[in-house]
Order: C-alpha cells, then structure tokens, then sequence
C-alpha cells in the first residue's frame, strides 16, 4: 500500500524505498519498487485506454476564495457555482 499510495503523489522509487525505511521495512529492494510502478503504470495505462460504453454527462464547477469577516475574525471562504453542464451530444451553459 505505501509503494502505490507513493506512485499516486508522484514519488521517485528511491524516495519510496528511503520511506520505507522510515516505517521499519528494512527489506525492500529498489529492483521490487521499481516493478511495482511498471505494473502500476500498465494498469492505469490500460484504464485510460479502455472504451468508454455508455455517455456521461459532465459538469464543471468553479470556486473563487473571498476573504470575510466573521465574528471579529478574517477567514476565506469559497463560493462555488456550477458554469457548465455538458453532454457529449450537445453543451448546456448554465
């Protein structure tokens, strides 16, 4: 699990292999971290390739921060709305 959870954020197989030190895994060869991101990468590899069945429909989503003042105190705040509902036949804007 911490070999893929590392390979999600990104994380160099020698930086994986330094953390797995820290969380007392003291064998773990570089050779095996490395397969386990070639297996990873033809997985998602294959996902992205995969054939989409069905149409689904989408919807984009905005969120600008603003600063307020709530009780004496500044914090942000997000203010989200809906901008576009969309479909693969045909585009609503909202």
């Amino acid at each position: 699990n911490t070999v893929m959870e590392s390979y999600l954020q990104g994380i160099s197989t020698r930086r994986i292999q330094e953390n797995a030190v820290h969380l007392e895994i003291d064998q773990l060869p570089l050779a095996l971290v490395s397969q386990i991101a070639r297996d990873l990468d033809d997985q998602v590899q294959a996902f992205l390739l995969r054939s989409i069945e069905q149409l689904i429909p989408y919807l984009f989503v905005d969120a600008p921060y603003y600063k307020v003042v709530r009780q004496e105190a500044v914090s942000r705040i997000a203010l989200s709305y809906p901008l576009r509902l969309g479909h693969p036949y045909r585009n609503m804007h909202l």
